[in-house]
């Protein structure tokens, strides 16, 4: 019978499998995201304070000097995994002032583009302070979409499906450097059921391969001797087995060989998780989106958007198949 090999991860598990499937579970590697996020340089409008989204402005002239000063900021040095870009032109000049190895190696991806504000694009506050729709998205940005631009379900959701895209590939990257250190053979070697060889006849005990060795029967109590069922041939609590000598015991507080410490913790036999760096040149609501789920904000308002020009860091970890943002040095 030809049987069907699947793999999964343990936050994976189907609900079914098909008849004669065999089924292998791994735990998943951990990986760490160091995700760098620098919002593009200064506009026209982000000095008038004029609301910008999918309106395609250059940076001004006098932003390519505070840009060019974050070259020597230590956290955009050194080589990253990934380089995103807003294909947005105030994004991509950004970049480009960084450093043109970033943008010869970036992905420009319009899911990176700031909301569309619609008719609102080009006003400012007071131009729109007394409209009630504005006032009521201010109050309320998931419920209400500006006039022709952008509702907040598209704009998260183009935003939320880019990051998932980002976990996939990190995680197709674990596995692709897990499987090159693996020995001859791959993982198909350390999975295979028949790379693990049987135990001759000879080495079983008498009668183990016999057909009733098995029933329920031969496994109860009652296919013991009977000195073996008698209470006085068990050890009592607290006392150690007779077939064990004292000295065989481990000193008082000490694990017996073969078992972990009590001192180490799960974490602590984990290994060191795979280390990603990304860079994402954006415009200031796609990071303020990004930096409420890293500090647990639950509120996009509850987090400000980093002035232009300004870099921010935020890490997206995955441990025993489950992924979390967090903010370094947090706790």
């Amino acid at each position: 019978m030809n049987e069907k090999l699947h793999r999964f991860e343990i936050n994976e598990m189907p609900d079914k499998f098909v008849s004669g499937d065999r089924l292998e579970i791994k735990a998943a590697s951990a990986i760490q995201i160091e995700l760098r996020l620098v919002r593009h340089g200064h506009t026209l409008w982000n000095t008038e304070h004029r609301y910008l989204g999918s309106t395609d402005l250059p940076l001004l002239p006098e932003a390519a000097a505070a840009l060019a000063a974050l070259r020597e900021y230590s956290a955009l040095q050194g080589d990253f995994w990934r380089v995103y870009c807003s294909d947005l032109r105030r994004c991509r000049e950004t970049l480009g002032i960084l450093g043109a190895d970033f943008a010869a190696a970036a992905r420009y991806d319009k899911r990176l583009r700031e909301m569309d504000f619609g008719k609102w694009e080009g006003c400012t506050y007071e131009q729109l302070q007394n409209s009630m729709q504005y006032r009521a998205w201010i109050d309320d940005p998931q419920a209400v979409t500006p006039p022709g631009g952008e509702s907040w379900t598209s704009f998260t959701g183009r935003v939320e499906e880019l990051l998932e895209e980002l976990k996939r590939e990190a995680a197709a990257e674990a596995d692709g450097r897990e499987a090159a250190e693996l020995p001859a053979g791959g993982r198909a070697a350390q999975w295979r059921e028949d790379a693990i060889p049987p135990l001759p006849p000879e080495a079983l005990p008498p009668g183990a391969l016999s057909p009733g060795a098995l029933s329920p029967e031969a496994l109860s109590s009652e296919a013991l001797p009977p000195e073996a069922q008698s209470p006085e041939a068990l050890p009592s609590e607290g006392q150690p087995s007779e077939a064990l000598p004292p000295e065989a015991l481990p000193p008082e507080g000490q694990p017996s060989e073969g078992q972990p410490s009590e001192a180490l913790s799960p974490e602590a036999l984990s290994p060191e998780p795979l280390r990603l760096r990304v860079l994402a040149v954006t415009h200031g609501g796609v990071i303020r989106h990004i930096l409420s789920a890293a500090a647990k904000a639950g509120d996009f308002r509850a987090v400000p958007a980093p002035p232009p020009g300004t870099p921010v860091t935020v890490t997206l970890t995955r441990q025993r198949g489950s992924w979390a943002w967090g903010l370094p040095g947090a706790k």
